[in-house]
């Protein structure tokens, strides 16, 4: 092999080596820079394309929270509402049986009237307050109310707790007497809606750790596939960085003498 081949050999081999040394520094110098192992397609491709996907996920379930902590918000807001109105339903309970002891007379029944007409003001003010992001709860307009969550849609039955609701419209006790079948039906619909409304918000609690979970895993998954390891990372950085120095010097040895021939 002639001596002008043997130079061309071995500048082509060192310049593919230089250039090689640069890919590696670069790709080294990104990691260290930015703490992640891929910035790129061109690192990894199939690997980004996981951690695309996991981007994704990690999306859908944080937003899953959110909707969950807003359908958590509804249901607190309903059962404070409803206790409310369970405790205005105690006192009208109370005056009807004061109403119907038969020493009392007309003006205190009147009186008595009275008081039970505020505790069915209050019950339909509580009931027509009861809202959230303008939508009202307990007045039978808003209908139910569908959560969007990771796995599916968990619903919030909506309720009229309004007098009217509860069949406590014109409710008298002035004569006397007292309807407290229509009472008693009113506090079953009551206790039956907060039953519902509190099994509706343990499924919330229940999907929202669920969604919690979920992300802490989908995190870790992604931050082994993504993060970098530093101390590795800057090892490799500094050999490479050596290395390149090395092969420029050689490279601009064997390009010196070549030319000098």
């Amino acid at each position: 092999m002639r001596i002008g081949s043997v130079n061309s050999y071995q500048n082509n081999y060192q310049l593919s080596q230089t250039k090689q040394n640069e890919k590696e520094t670069a790709k080294a110098g990104r990691e260290v820079a930015s703490g992640k192992k891929i910035n790129s397609a061109g690192d990894n491709s199939s690997a980004m394309a996981v951690s695309q996907e996991m981007l994704k996920q990690l999306k859908a379930l944080q937003q899953s929270t959110d909707n969950i902590s807003e359908g958590t918000s509804v249901t607190n807001i309903t059962d404070s509402a409803m206790s409310s109105i369970s405790d205005n339903l105690q006192d009208i309970e109370g005056n009807s049986v004061r109403a119907m002891n038969g020493t009392l007379s007309d003006s205190d029944r009147a009186m008595i009237q009275q008081s039970v007409n505020g505790s069915l003001d209050t019950i339909n003010s509580v009931a027509q307050n009861a809202q959230y992001n303008e939508k009202s709860l307990l007045t039978g307009s808003a209908g139910n109310i569908s959560i969007a969550t990771a796995d599916g849609q968990i619903s919030i039955t909506g309720n009229d707790m309004t007098t009217d609701g509860l069949g406590l419209s014109g409710y008298s006790v002035k004569d006397g007497t007292a309807d407290m079948d229509t009472l008693s039906a009113a506090f079953d619909k009551l206790t039956s809606a907060r039953s519902t409304n509190g099994a509706q918000s343990n499924a919330l609690s229940s999907a929202y750790n669920g969604a919690q979970n979920a992300i802490q895993n989908t995190t870790a998954s992604y931050s082994q596939q993504m993060d970098a390891d530093m101390t590795k990372a800057i090892s490799r950085y500094k050999q490479s960085a050596v290395m390149l120095q090395v092969n420029k010097q050689l490279l601009q040895k064997i390009i010196f003498c070549i030319i000098e021939r």
